[in-house]
């Protein structure tokens, strides 16, 4: 289920996440850096890099990314771009 916690800290909006074992989907840049160099232990982030892209198109590439990579997103960053993915662990 998709949530909006507008006003939330960054940290809140972790520990919201992780209560539930979901990978958070965001554009805020900020999320990886807590993930990678913070390692606050985040399920998974998907970070979006589409700014170029109509609403449309970005849940396309999102969902398809999803469905490809499905196995892959926890534990993971996943960055996804118009023209390429990138999977780290964040481990």
């Amino acid at each position: 289920m998709a949530q909006s916690n507008r006003g939330a800290s960054d940290k809140q909006i972790v520990e919201i996440a992780n209560a539930d074992g979901r990978v958070l989907i965001t554009e805020d840049r900020d999320f990886g850096e807590l993930a990678v160099r913070q390692r606050l232990g985040i399920a998974g982030v998907m970070l979006l890099e589409l700014d170029r892209l109509t609403n449309s198109a970005e849940a396309d590439r999102v969902a398809d990314v999803v469905s490809r990579h499905a196995d892959k997103l926890l534990g993971s960053l996943v960055v996804i771009e118009p023209a390429r993915v990138r999977l780290r662990p964040l481990e």
